[in-house]
C-alpha cells in the first residue's frame, strides 16, 4: 500500500483553508479560546484523515487491547515527524497572545523523575498488558528501517499534540480552574480529541458489545490523565516525554 499524497491533499485542503482563514480572522487576545479551537479542529483534520488514507492506524488486541501500527514507508513516516515539529514551531512563534499559557517547565532533576516516571506509567502499562497477547496478534514485529523513524514520530510527532492539549487548553483552564480540576479537563479533552478514530475503530474493527471503541478512549484517557498531571508539576516539556514513551511501546510492539 502506497500513501496517495494527492487524494489526501484534496481532501483535507478545504478544511484547513477555512481553519486557517478563522485564525486569521480571529485575532486578538479575546479570541483566544476560538482561534486554538480552529487549529486543534485543523490538527484533528489533519491527523484523523491519515488514517482513512492508511498512513496509522489503531488495531484492537483480542478486543480490548490497543496497539499502533503505521504504514512501512520510513523517509514518509519521518516526513510527518519533521513536519509536524516545524507546524508547532511556527504556531508558537506566531501565537503571540498564548504563550503565556505555554509552561515548559525547567530542567532539573525533578522534571526528568516525573517526566520518565510518567512514561513508565503509561508505557509500562501497556508492556504489562502485552505479556498477555502475543506480538503477531498486535500487529506484528516492526521493520528494522522503521525504527527510527518511529522514534522520531514518538519524540516529535506527537508534540503538536502536547502543545494544544497539555500547552493551550491545559494553560487556559488553569486560569480559570485549580490545578487538578484544570489536569483533569486536560484528559478529558485529549480522550475526547480521539472520538473519531474510535469511531472509525468500531467500522474497521468491529468488536461486539463495545461502543465507540472503548478500549481506545479508556487508553486515551489514562494517557492524557497521566500527562496532564506530569504537565501539571513540572510543565510541558516532561509531559511530551511521558507521552512519547507511551506511544513508541504503542507503535513499536517492540515490548
Amino acid at each position: 500500500m502506497t500513501f496517495d499524497l494527492v487524494g489526501y491533499t484534496e481532501r483535507v485542503a478545504p478544511a484547513i483553508v477555512l481553519v486557517v482563514a478563522l485564525y486569521v480572522v480571529l485575532r486578538g487576545e479575546k479570541a483566544l479560546p476560538l482561534r486554538i479551537m480552529a487549529v486543534v479542529i485543523g490538527f484533528l483534520i489533519i491527523r484523523d484523515n491519515l488514517v482513512s488514507f492508511g498512513v496509522w492506524g489503531y488495531g484492537l488486541a483480542h478486543g480490548w487491547l490497543p496497539y499502533v501500527r503505521f504504514l512501512h514507508e520510513p523517509v514518509l513516516v519521518a516526513g510527518f515527524a519533521v513536519g509536524s515539529i516545524l507546524t508547532t514551531v511556527f504556531l508558537v512563534l506566531i501565537e503571540f497572545d498564548g504563550r503565556k499559557l505555554l509552561v515548559w517547565g525547567r530542567f532539573s532533576w525533578r522534571s526528568v523523575v516525573w517526566g520518565l516516571g510518567g512514561g513508565v506509567v503509561v508505557a509500562g502499562a501497556l508492556t504489562v498488558a502485552y505479556q498477555f497477547v502475543p506480538l503477531a496478534e498486535r500487529g506484528g514485529s516492526l521493520p528494522h528501517d522503521m525504527l527510527w523513524p518511529m522514534v522520531a514520530v514518538a519524540i516529535f510527532g506527537n508534540l503538536t499534540e502536547d502543545i494544544l492539549v497539555r500547552g493551550y487548553i491545559q494553560g487556559y483552564l488553569s486560569a480559570a480552574l485549580s490545578p487538578v480540576k484544570a489536569a483533569i479537563g486536560s484528559g478529558l479533552f485529549y480522550a475526547f480529541c480521539h472520538l473519531f478514530l474510535a469511531l472509525e475503530i468500531t467500522t474497521v474493527f468491529p468488536q461486539p458489545g463495545l461502543h465507540l471503541g472503548v478500549p481506545v478512549l479508556v487508553f486515551a484517557l489514562f494517557d492524557g490523565l497521566v500527562c496532564a498531571f506530569v504537565r501539571m508539576k513540572v510543565g510541558l516539556i516532561p509531559a511530551a516525554v511521558s507521552h512519547g514513551m507511551g506511544v513508541l511501546v504503542l507503535a513499536t510492539g517492540l515490548i
